[in-house]
């Protein structure tokens, strides 16, 4: 473009003359390249904003990201946890919704070893006035019907005083349990846990005359 310009300078003064540039042209020449400038800067932010939500795209943060129908996988060989996501307002670290329709829990957690799948840990208690030993606030806030697979309902036959449950994922040493009657059943004298058996043992006062449900739940 400053060549074209210059041409027509000389073509205009006849001759070898230097060109020169009069005002209107250089606010001319100015005008242009901002033009292109910003065309460039709208190519480039239309490109990224695509990329974006598309698969294999990095993640850009303090925006929402759509990676529409790929899933999001992260791995990590350290010792250390492999995501860490802290909040230091007042906010929340993490929230997760799935929708109406979905056929998954919100979060699935599985654990391949002796730790945990979730810890929960509340805020610190410290001992004084009425609190007698140390230990941690609410951990755990279930808003709804909670489900446990080491817990359940047995009939106790009647002419019987013990039944025994067969506990999934069998019991420790320091497992324990409780047992409680549902509605005018037998009366619960005892709830054994056997960890060489996995199994559970469950005494009432006396044999019944009729069928009796029992409830039974096993922690630790």
């Amino acid at each position: 473009m400053f060549k074209w310009m210059h041409s027509r300078r000389v073509a205009a003064s006849g001759g070898d003359a230097p060109a020169r540039m009069d005002r209107r042209d250089m606010l001319r020449l100015g005008g242009m390249a901002a033009a292109g400038t910003a065309g460039v800067a709208v190519v480039s932010v239309t490109g990224a904003a695509a990329a974006d939500a598309a698969a294999g795209a990095k993640v850009v943060l303090g925006a929402s990201n759509d990676a529409e129908m790929s899933v999001t996988a992260l791995s990590s060989a350290t010792t250390a946890e492999a995501l860490r996501v802290s909040n230091v307002a007042n906010g929340g670290a993490i929230r997760a919704d799935n929708a109406p329709t979905s056929n998954l829990p919100v979060i699935a957690s599985t654990s391949s070893s002796a730790q945990p799948a979730i810890q929960a840990t509340g805020v610190p208690v410290d001992v004084g006035g009425a609190i007698a030993a140390a230990g941690n606030g609410p951990a755990l806030d279930v808003q709804g019907v909670a489900v446990f697979s080491r817990s359940g309902l047995v009939t106790m036959p009647a002419g019987q005083r013990v039944v025994t449950v067969n506990v999934p994922g069998g019991l420790t040493a320091s497992s324990g349990a409780i047992a409680l009657q549902q509605g005018n059943g037998a009366l619960v004298a005892a709830a054994i846990p056997d960890p060489a058996t996995g199994t559970l043992a469950i005494w009432t006062i006396g044999p019944r005359t009729f069928p009796s449900n029992l409830a039974w739940f096993v922690f630790g």
